[in-house]
C-alpha cells in the first residue's frame, strides 16, 4: 500500500486519503463488532485483525493536510510501525494456539482456555502479554503502536478520529480482556499439566517476550519502521534520493560549470532533484533574484486570501509576479511561508491575528477562541 499510495500516487493523496478514512472507520466498527461476538478464539483474532488494519490505515491517511506534506514522515512510519508490530502480535497469538493444540489441549474456542494458568502458568502468561498488547494496554508495543498512529492524527488535526479510535480500542479490550480472565478466573475443565517440545517453547517464549521488550524500547521500533519506509518513498525526494541527486548534481557542477552554481533558473531545473521552487529558492537566496518560490503554504495562502488564485503552483507563481509590488518582491515569499506557517494554518487558521484579515477573501473566517489570553 505505502509503495503504491505513497510512492505512486502522493500528489493525489487528498482524494485517497477520503476513502482510506471512510476503510478505517469501517474496519474498525465492523471489525470490533464482529469480534465481540465470537466464541470461537481463531475468529475472534480474525476479526479483530480486521479493526487493526483499520489503525493502519489511520496512519496513512494524516500525511497530507489540506495539500500540506509536514506530517508525512510520522503519518507513514507510524503506519508502517502499526503493522509490523501486529504482525509480531498476530504471529505469538495464533503461535500459542498452534502449540496448545499440538499438546494435546483444545484451543478452539475461548472456554477451551478456562483455568489455563493452573495448567500451565508459562505459558498463560505468555498469551496474556499477547492479549493485553492487542488490547493496546502499556507499556507493551501495541500500546506504543496505537499511540503512535493517534500521535499522528491529532498533529494533523483529525482529533475527531482520535477519539473515535481510542473508542473502538476500549471495545477490542473487553474481548481481549476477556481471555485473559477466562484463563486466570475459571476453572479449568481438565487439570492435567501442558507440556511441549523445547524448540517450540523456547521460539514461541521469544516471540511473547519481544513484544514487552519492544514495548520497552518503542523508538528502536519506530526506528526500524522509518528504515523500511525510506525503501519505499524515494520518489518523494527524501532521504536516499536526496543524498543520491545531491552527489549526481555535484559531480555536474564540477564537471560542466567548473564548481560553481549557474545563476540561470532553467539550467538550474535541468540538474537532478531540481525543479522549479528548488530554483527559484537558488536565484533568490543567492543571487538575489525577484522570484516566487512557491511551496504548500505560499501555494495555500495565495489562493486563501484571494492574493494569487491558481490550480497549480506555477499559476500562483504568476499571479504573484503580477501583484507583488516593489520592493517587497524579493522578500515576499519568505514572509507568505511565514504567515502560512504560523498565522494562516492549513487546519485552523488564526485569523485573529492575521494583519490582513480584512482583506482577505477567505469566507470561513476563524473567531478567537474564547478564554484565550
Amino acid at each position: 500500500a505505502i509503495r503504491l499510495l505513497v510512492g505512486g500516487m502522493l500528489d493525489l493523496a487528498e482524494h485517497w486519503q477520503t476513502m482510506l478514512m471512510l476503510m478505517a472507520i469501517a474496519s474498525l466498527v465492523l471489525g470490533n463488532i464482529a469480534a465481540i461476538a465470537q466464541t470461537n478464539l481463531k475468529r475472534m483474532l480474525a476479526y479483530s485483525g480486521i479493526s487493526h488494519m483499520g489503525f493502519v490505515f489511520l496512519g496513512l491517511l494524516t500525511g497530507v493536510v489540506d495539500g500540506d506534506r509536514f506530517n508525512a514522515l510520522n503519518a507513514y512510519t507510524s503506519s508502517m510501525f502499526y503493522a509490523i508490530a501486529y504482525v509480531v502480535m498476530s504471529l505469538a497469538s495464533f503461535g500459542m494456539i498452534i502449540l496448545l493444540s499440538r499438546a494435546g489441549f483444545e484451543a478452539e474456542n475461548i472456554d477451551d482456555l478456562k483455568g489455563l494458568n493452573k495448567r500451565s502458568s508459562w505459558f498463560a502468561a505468555m498469551m496474556m502479554i499477547v492479549m493485553f498488547s492487542m488490547a493496546g494496554i502499556p507499556f507493551f508495543v501495541g500500546f506504543f503502536a496505537k499511540m503512535s498512529v493517534l500521535q499522528s492524527l491529532v498533529a494533523a488535526d483529525m482529533v475527531w478520529l482520535a477519539v473515535f479510535a481510542v473508542l473502538m480500542s476500549l471495545i477490542g479490550a473487553f474481548y481481549y480482556l476477556r481471555v485473559v480472565k477466562v484463563m486466570y478466573f475459571d476453572d479449568p475443565v481438565d487439570s492435567a499439566p501442558i507440556h511441549s517440545a523445547p524448540d517450540v517453547r523456547v521460539l514461541l517464549s521469544a516471540n511473547c517476550l519481544a513484544i514487552a521488550a519492544l514495548g520497552l524500547l518503542p523508538q528502536q521500533m519506530i526506528d526500524l519502521g522509518e528504515d523500511g519506509l525510506k525503501q519505499h518513498i524515494r520518489t518523494i525526494g527524501l532521504f536516499n534520493s536526496k543524498a543520491k541527486n545531491v552527489i549526481a548534481l555535484s559531480e555536474i557542477l564540477v564537471r560542466d560549470f567548473g564548481g560553481e552554481v549557474p545563476a540561470d533558473r532553467d539550467i538550474l531545473t535541468t540538474l537532478p532533484g531540481v525543479g522549479r521552487k528548488t530554483a527559484n529558492v537558488v536565484m533568490n537566496c543567492a543571487f538575489g533574484a525577484e522570484t516566487f518560490a512557491v511551496d504548500t503554504h505560499i501555494f495555500r495562502v495565495g489562493n486563501r486570501t484571494g492574493l494569487a488564485k491558481g490550480k497549480t503552483p506555477l499559476a500562483v507563481e504568476k499571479g504573484l509576479e503580477k501583484k507583488v509590488p516593489q520592493p517587497f518582491r524579493q522578500g515576499a515569499h519568505h514572509w507568505l511561508i511565514l504567515h502560512g506557517r504560523y498565522v494562516c494554518k492549513a487546519r485552523t487558521p488564526e485569523c485573529w491575528r492575521c494583519p490582513v484579515v480584512d482583506l482577505c477573501g477567505f469566507k470561513k473566517k476563524v473567531l478567537e477562541p474564547k478564554g484565550r489570553k
